[in-house]
């Protein structure tokens, strides 16, 4: 979920009004505002309806309600300086389409730290320009200092504050809701001790995990008995699963088509790449490849014929997610 969550550091300086404070604040204030009124005006407000600040102790609080109370007067130039607000989108964003967006914010420099293919990068923008960071036209073996290793707690944090909304705790019982119609899921769906056990959902947009639980309840039926003699369904998953291949390499659990299709080379397009990968390391090793159709409650395996069709329909919208499942006491 942390990939949701956005961390936006920029600086904040104007006149002095007449010596006066408290208009000062006021002043500065109504500038972070326009910022963060921008800021959800170029993502179309995706961002869910809460922002995070940290105070000057590291400790998230909500603004803009303890914003002020944090400021004072005759630090304000410090306090200005390097304002670190944490933001959450309302669903998963592919990191290509956020760094366009930021390049759009072009009255503004700022820093901004998200993830991109599977880290926690940090890269400047400065006026509709690549300041420094991750996409800045550096060398390679320069790239990796604008990966974020460290206050990776802050994010686990903000999430769990962010959590506490009242908006995604009834989005969340929304979903829950959900009853998917399955077609006929012909797999097969093995264990891991026998050599399978890996199955792959294809979904667009958000995954449902309650769709990934109705397929593994439709998919394993088998029972033993647990530890304390009742009945059990025998069957468990590995986290992280894993998808070995010898086009992209291992692939491990969630995975978007433009992560997946960077680890392919070539100069073919994105989506050329990914059919490719489906095709022969999944549908052509009889991988089950199921998919999750959200829009219409609809849950059924894809062949080759019916994957160019979903292809065609989503193009790079796909995203996959990788299942391995065993015997219950296997994991």
């Amino acid at each position: 979920m942390t990939n949701r969550i956005i961390k936006i550091t920029k600086s904040f300086y104007g006149e002095l009004l007449d010596g006066d404070n408290e208009k000062q604040i006021q002043f500065l204030i109504g500038k972070v505002n326009k910022f963060l009124s921008d800021l959800n005006s170029e993502f179309d407000g995706a961002f869910i309806d809460k922002t995070l600040f940290l105070n000057s102790n590291n400790v998230l609080k909500v603004y803009p309600d303890e914003f002020e109370n944090e400021l004072r007067p005759d630090l304000i130039w410090i306090d200005m300086d390097g304002i670190s607000f944490f933001m959450m989108f309302d669903k998963e964003m592919k990191y290509g389409f956020i760094n366009e967006k930021f390049l759009n914010m072009s009255e503004y420099g700022f820093y901004a730290n998200y993830e991109s293919v599977n880290k926690r990068i940090s890269q400047g923008y400065d006026y509709g320009e690549y300041d420094t960071g991750w996409f800045s036209p550096y060398p390679p073996d320069d790239q990796e200092q604008y990966i974020i290793k460290e206050n990776l707690d802050e994010y686990e944090e903000a999430l769990k504050i962010f959590q506490k909304d009242k908006s995604i705790e009834l989005q969340k019982e929304e979903e829950q809701k959900k009853s998917y119609e399955i077609e006929e899921l012909k797999g097969p769906f093995g264990y891991r001790r026998e050599g399978g056990g890996i199955v792959i959902y294809m979904f667009p947009e958000n995954l449902d995990y309650d769709a990934v639980k109705q397929v593994v309840e439709y998919a394993y039926y088998e029972y033993t008995v647990g530890e304390d003699g009742e009945k059990i369904l025998d069957w468990a998953q590995y986290d992280p699963s894993i998808l070995r291949t010898k086009i992209a390499g291992d692939i491990e659990d969630e995975w978007t088509l433009e992560e997946v299709t960077e680890m392919i080379n070539g100069k073919d397009s994105a989506t050329t790449k990914f059919e490719m990968l489906i095709t022969k390391e999944i549908l052509a090793k009889d991988i089950p490849l199921i998919f999750i159709d959200s829009d219409k409650n609809k849950i059924f395996q894809l062949d080759e014929g019916s994957f160019k069709d979903i292809i065609k329909k989503y193009k790079d919208e796909l995203s996959i997610f990788i299942r391995e499942y065993d015997h219950v006491y296997d994991y």
